[in-house]
């Protein structure tokens, strides 16, 4: 039996969006959002905010985004994650 973690699940989702579009990958990321393992960790919005960008969902996308910025990450990525929003906002 394989361990199937949120973290690999995430990956996965990410995975699933290259082969069968956003869509499938939102979906698959929407499947896993609320697990406890998942709570605070910047990348689960960040992988949305990215899907919800190649879905033409900027709106969506944006809140995604500012989720993300609420939670603890390393500067370099904060700062990409602020300039990510700062491109959808300037739409």
């Amino acid at each position: 039996m394989l361990f199937r973690s949120p973290v690999v699940a995430l990956n996965r989702a990410v995975a699933l969006a290259m082969v069968k579009g956003p869509a499938a990958g939102i979906a698959a990321v929407e499947e896993i959002r609320d697990d406890p393992a998942l709570a605070g960790y910047y990348p689960l919005p960040v992988t949305l905010g990215e899907l919800y960008v190649r879905a033409s969902d900027p709106e969506r996308a944006a809140e995604c985004f500012r989720s993300a910025l609420k939670l603890e990450s390393p500067e370099p990525v904060r700062r990409r994650i602020q300039e990510r929003l700062r491109g959808l906002e300037g739409r």
